[in-house]
């Protein structure tokens, strides 16, 4: 099937996809069953473009161009992390600290 060689490379390779907008077109990219070439056709730009976001080096301009191409519409949401005092003071007053469930990476945690 075509799809199982979408993602390889010239050496045959599957590279995992890097970063936030990385992960973010290659999901959209596969929910809609498009390989590099043709989602760089559809945007104008080339295969290897598509592939260099994917793997990390992101341009907010071509994700953008590329969203847009196959009719999406990006959008960024950026929600306030709690301070380590407002944490702090949170746990003492027996209330959850984070905020809708957030939680901070573990080996972002330190344990004392």
């Amino acid at each position: 099937m075509w799809f199982d060689d979408m993602d390889k490379g010239g050496r045959g390779i599957c590279r995992q996809a890097e970063g936030p907008l990385g992960r973010a077109l290659r999901g959209l990219r596969h929910e809609l069953w498009l390989s590099q070439q043709q989602l760089g056709d559809i945007a104008g730009i080339s295969q290897a473009t598509v592939s260099k976001i994917e793997l990390g080096r992101p341009s907010w301009a071509l994700f953008c161009r590329l969203v847009e191409a196959v009719g999406g519409r990006p959008v960024v949401m950026i929600e306030r992390i709690p301070t380590a005092r407002e944490v702090t003071e949170a746990v003492m007053n027996d209330e959850d600290p984070y905020p809708r469930g957030w939680r901070p990476k573990e080996e972002f945690v330190d344990w004392w």
